[in-house]
């Protein structure tokens, strides 16, 4: 088998007979496999005139001013940061896939065809050796309630993780549902003295195993096992053949993961206000 995937079938060939395919997998794809696995807000550049931090708190403005929110149906801080992230508001959740020819899509697909002379990266990891968070089980604070009227300190505290959570929502928007995912919450844990630079994915995983050999090292009867992330590159020459081989044998394509809905437009408009209100946000 060639070492790049370079069909879907390799895909499948690859996961055939592998632990991959198991309960508890997840799949992400990359379509430049020089970027490292972190979000969108922890890519920022570190010469900002604000921190992360700080913009991350502008993200939340619109709750301050109690605007409507399109999908949000708990007053949540992560099920509120999972709408914005399928708005492509920068955010610190990583998207996952449970299926991975979902993944292997977003491992091709880049608009413009912008990264088509770069190679892709497919991506495994095992949502079990993460902590999880279940919206499903958390209905506290219905919408029904508005910003004013919450506990602060229970809210900010969801956010206070410093560990990467796994997160599953209660009720998905159109796009995660077709996605049929979930997301990695990152902690903001730096990995410089400046602390212009944040964790990535990898440099967790390395992080994480170097404590747990040490462990496994120590008398102890039940040993942790180490965090599985493993990584399969997509050839940039085969990229359009995998996406048609995509969408005309597996029905995996922009407009199915991506669907139209009626009023998505008046939504977009929601958004972009949104985006304002978060900009008024910084001090001029």
């Amino acid at each position: 088998m060639n070492d790049k995937i370079r069909s879907v079938t390799d895909l499948i060939e690859s996961l055939q007979g592998s632990l991959f395919i198991q309960d508890g997998y997840i799949y992400r794809g990359q379509v430049n496999e020089e970027w490292k696995t972190k979000p969108s807000l922890l890519r920022r550049n570190a010469d900002m005139s604000i921190t992360i931090k700080t913009f991350e708190n502008a993200l939340f403005s619109p709750l301050f001013q109690n605007m409507k929110i399109p999908f949000l149906t708990l007053l949540d801080p992560i099920e509120y940061l999972s709408i914005l992230q399928h708005f492509e508001f920068p955010t610190r959740l990583l998207d996952w896939a449970y299926d991975p020819l979902v993944a292997l899509f977003f491992s091709c697909y880049s608009q413009n065809n912008e990264f088509e002379n770069k190679d892709g990266v497919f991506i495994a990891s095992n949502s079990l050796q993460y902590e999880t968070i279940d919206l499903r089980k958390n209905t506290e604070y219905i919408m029904n309630y508005n910003f004013d009227n919450i506990d602060k300190n229970l809210f900010w505290s969801k956010l206070n993780n410093d560990d990467i959570l796994i997160i599953k929502q209660l009720f998905k928007n159109p796009r995660l549902r077709n996605q049929n995912g979930c997301f990695m919450l990152f902690p903001l844990a730096t990995i410089n003295i400046d602390d212009s630079e944040y964790f990535s994915l990898e440099e967790y995983v390395k992080f994480k195993d170097s404590h747990l050999k040490k462990l496994n090292n120590e008398e102890i009867d039940d040993k942790p096992k180490y965090v599985f992330l493993a990584k399969k590159l997509i050839d940039k020459n085969y990229k359009k053949a995998i996406l048609l081989e995509l969408e005309k044998k597996h029905g995996i394509c922009k407009d199915s993961l991506f669907p139209l809905l009626n009023n998505d437009f008046e939504m977009e408009e929601q958004f972009r206000e949104m985006y304002i209100s978060m900009l008024n946000y910084f001090p001029k």
